[in-house]
Formats: structure tokens, sequence, C-alpha cells
């Protein structure tokens, strides 16, 4: 316990749910990374390669998570709105690819 209040993970700035919540998420990795493991061995395989197995989909499960999508951060610097339906298209389009109408490059 004195080792916990060094670190601050209990003392008066801490918080005790977050060490509780990474507590849980490391035992259930460790669960879960052997669970792998006894499964790659069943069928052949290292038993390494199944807790790495393991790692890499809740490593991915958390990227996908925490990361947020930003649907912004894929649209095209260089695009306009088609003047019939709305929607977006290259600046550059003589032709919309959504309502089919051509488009007056003036």
């Amino acid at each position: 316990m004195k080792a916990l209040l060094v670190l601050g993970l209990f003392g008066p700035l801490g918080r005790p749910e977050i060490f509780i919540l990474l507590l849980f998420a490391a035992l259930f990795y460790a669960g879960f990374a052997y669970l792998n493991g006894k499964i790659a061995r069943w069928k052949g395989y290292p038993f390494w390669a199944g807790a790495l197995s393991a790692f890499v989909h809740i490593f991915g499960t958390i990227l996908f998570v925490i990361l947020p999508f930003k649907k912004d951060a894929v649209k095209q610097a260089n695009t306009k709105q088609c003047p019939y339906c709305g929607e977006e298209i290259l600046e550059v389009a003589r032709k919309c690819k959504h309502c089919s109408e051509w488009l007056d490059n003036k």
C-alpha cells in the first residue's frame, strides 16, 4: 500500500477508480492472452504466438475506441458543392458523380 501512495495512485491527488480499472484491464488481458496461448498450443502453434495475437487484438480494439474518427480529415481541400444536388465533388469536376449533371466551369 505504501508503494501505491508513493506512486500517487491512492494519494490525495490520485484517482483510485482509474487504478482499479487499469488493474482489471491488465488482469483481463493476462487471462485473454493465456487463453489464446493455450488455444494456439492446442492447434500446434507456439504459446507466445497466441499471446501475441491477443495483444494485437486488444491493442487494435483500444485504438479503434480511443482514437476519434474525423470525417473532415478525410475531405479533400480542393472540393466544392454541386450546384444541382449539393453533394461534395472535386473542384475540377466537369460532371457531378452523384446527380450526373454537367457543370459549367466558369
